[in-house]
């Protein structure tokens, strides 16, 4: 497995056609480099950074005049920086922007950090995927038993899974988001626009399905999850403050799962996860604890710090690391400045922003 295979060129619908199309349908500007696509964000006033998620920036990131060059022959104006998430190969991504020895092809690019303009927009750095290739009997086998035990209540107590992407899937979807975003301050929903053109554009093309979580008619949890070649990813999720003890969640996850069986992936990717290094190789205990400060899986620690410590514990309940999945780690994003009086002026003011709140 590993985030060299999960998001090869061939597996990363980020830098598809089709995902371009779904970009260009919410309003996006985007311009392609050395056949990458970066997205026009807004920044203040009239000027812009251009977004490249996980594009193959080894391609690209010759040098700062080069792509400097590039933008300009684009005619597109006001471009402050570029932010850039590269390929999971160090050989080919980290070296240029390292800036090693004589080499001074990377040395203007800055890594993203929480201090950092716009800080949160990027994709994560660190991701769980299952390996599909696994039997079901193999995968549920290798689940915390607490899960397996959650998937078969669920199925047990009524809960049903509705599979589509009409405008019932969008609106339901969408309801459950609010709720999420009132129990959970750190999530932020996209406006339904952006759902709807998602389940248009990818559903249409049949790179997308949302898995709802029913009770009695009733939704209560909702995933949306995007299909590419190799690669499922758990991209979107929602869930209700109701009959959460019938799990509907874990349900809607193992019926995703198996339909990502179904359509030959060899990847299901849970998307972000928060986990430190760890030398810790066994699960030890339950959730909850008290003796146990730590969800322990194999090689890592939650960081029960982040905000997503309790997405992680639910998505590495499904995963044997090692034996049915492993994390994937990735280098992180990097901000190359091409106009440094807009770019330090404009991360100045977003520092004082942080510590006045």
């Amino acid at each position: 497995m590993g985030s060299e295979n999960i998001y090869n060129k061939k597996n990363n619908i980020f830098q598809s056609p089709v995902w371009a199309e779904f970009q260009r349908a919410v309003g996006r500007e985007l311009v392609e480099i050395e056949g990458a696509y970066f997205y026009k964000e807004h920044l203040i006033k009239n000027k812009y950074f251009l977004y490249c998620p996980k594009g193959t920036v080894g391609e690209i990131a010759n040098s700062k005049s080069q792509i400097a060059n590039k933008i300009q022959n684009l005619n597109v104006q006001n471009v402050v920086f570029v932010r850039v998430e590269p390929e999971p190969d160090s050989r080919r991504s980290l070296s240029p922007l390292s800036g090693g020895g004589n080499d001074k092809r990377g040395e203007e690019f800055l890594p993203v950090t929480q201090n950092s303009i716009l800080s949160q927009q990027y994709s994560p750095k660190q991701t769980l995927a299952l390996d599909l290739t696994k039997s079901e009997e193999e995968l549920l086998s290798n689940m915390k038993p607490k899960h397996r035990y959650n998937i078969r209540l669920a199925e047990k107590k009524g809960i049903k899974i509705r599979q589509g992407y009409s405008k019932k899937d969008v609106d339901d979807f969408y309801n459950l988001s609010l709720v999420t975003s009132k129990r959970d301050s750190s999530y932020t929903p996209h406006p339904k626009i952006y759902y709807e053109k998602m389940a248009e554009t990818l559903g249409g093309s049949g790179n997308l399905q949302i898995f709802t979580a029913e009770y009695e008619g009733r939704a209560l949890g909702s995933i949306i999850i995007l299909f590419y070649n190799d690669t499922a990813i758990y991209l979107h999720g929602a869930s209700s403050n109701e009959k959460r003890e019938l799990m509907p969640n874990h349900l809607a996850q193992w019926e995703a799962i198996k339909e990502a069986k179904n359509r030959g992936c060899k990847f299901y990717d849970f998307w972000g996860i928060a986990v430190a290094s760890s030398n810790v190789d066994s699960i030890t205990g339950e959730d909850g604890d008290p003796a146990l400060p730590h969800y322990r899986a194999t090689g890592y620690v939650v960081d029960e710090t982040h905000g997503w410590a309790g997405i992680t514990k639910f998505k590495l309940g499904f995963v044997k690391l090692g034996v049915t999945g492993e994390v994937a780690e990735f280098p992180g994003a990097f901000d190359l400045p091409l106009n440094k009086f807009w770019y330090n002026g404009i991360s100045l003011l977003n520092k004082a922003r942080k510590i006045v709140k």
